[in-house]
């Protein structure tokens, strides 16, 4: 088997730009090679290889079993709510089904065998197909959560999401990323900076612009859970809170300064500790739409880095979801 090309020999890869040319470019990319082989935890090995470069050591276990629970937690947060949507559609389809019976009744003593058709031919079995689709995506999402709670944490990250975190990894010294709502596109958008390239000013040569769908559509690679979660959520407008406790939990001005998220961005840098030793300190700020700022500062947690970024990519497509 041919080994993969270094970056200096793939002309796809930008050595200036490595590692994130080489990723959303290369014929190597790990989220390519990860379509043909799904079996195999290409994430996880590019990570080390980035970590190896830039540190000297491969992610440590204890960090990714952590960040593990709670990509599992979030799934599970995130069919919970899905599950509370269906369970909520089901009541209201099976009181519109006792609203067809009520009409079918009452017209049948009237007479009016036009109406009793409508209901026979069509009230009902939308009424029933609407129930079916229901049970349907139920069935699709338990599956999905089933499959997806034994992958690794990089392997449920979007993929842009998964190559974001690398900066938090402290994997990619010297870059940056910022995560906007976009209301035209209804999905964030995800703008990468190099920030060690000199420049004068913003332009494609030094920075990288995707979002999710874009990334889905150029390596067409189906992610089940996130489709049939956000499938779901395309039909509700309003947040999601799972029972009363999560309710009066949440403030109103809680809610409302999570409503006027418009962007976070993140960068990292490594530094020494107390105790002589060297840890990755992530530093997260969210953008309010008033202009407030509200910075996070994450030392070696990668799985409160994953919360914070989660909650963060969930308000931006107008959904709360209770942590």
């Amino acid at each position: 088997m041919t080994s993969p090309p270094t970056p200096q020999q793939d002309s796809s890869a930008s050595s200036l730009m490595w590692p994130v040319d080489y990723i959303l470019n290369s014929d190597y990319s790990p989220l390519r090679i990860e379509k043909q082989l799904p079996e195999d935890h290409w994430r996880d090995a590019f990570e080390d290889l980035l970590a190896l470069e830039a540190n000297g050591e491969m992610i440590s276990l204890e960090s990714r079993r952590t960040e593990k629970d709670m990509a599992v937690k979030i799934i599970y947060r995130k069919a919970s709510n899905t599950i509370y949507a269906i369970n909520r559609n089901l009541r209201t389809f099976a009181g519109n089904r006792k609203r067809l019976l009520e009409l079918r009744k009452n017209t049948g003593s009237e007479g009016d065998a036009r109406r009793i058709c409508w209901v026979d031919d069509m009230g009902l079995p939308e009424n029933r197909s609407d129930v079916d689709r229901q049970i349907k995506t139920y069935k699709l999402l338990t599956q999905a959560v089933e499959r997806q709670k034994h992958w690794s944490a990089s392997q449920n990250k979007h993929r842009g999401q998964w190559i974001a975190s690398l900066i938090s990894s402290g994997v990619l010294p010297g870059w940056s990323s910022r995560l906007e709502s976009n209301s035209w596109l209804g999905e964030p958008r995800m703008f990468m900076q190099k920030l060690t390239v000199p420049r004068s000013e913003r332009d494609e040569k030094d920075s990288f612009a995707f979002t999710d769908n874009g990334l889905y559509l150029r390596f067409r690679v189906k992610e089940p859970l996130q489709k049939i979660v956000h499938s779901e959520a395309r039909r509700r407008s309003d947040f999601v809170i799972v029972n009363d406790h999560d309710l009066k939990n949440s403030s109103s001005d809680s809610v409302r300064s999570r409503q006027n998220l418009i962007a976070q961005t993140t960068t990292s840098e490594r530094i020494l500790l107390a105790d002589g030793s060297i840890a990755t300190k992530v530093v997260l700020t969210n953008h309010a739409r008033n202009g407030r700022e509200e910075k996070i500062e994450i030392i070696e947690d990668a799985a409160k880095v994953l919360e914070e970024v989660e909650k963060a990519r969930n308000l931006m497509r107008g959904r709360s979801i209770c942590w």
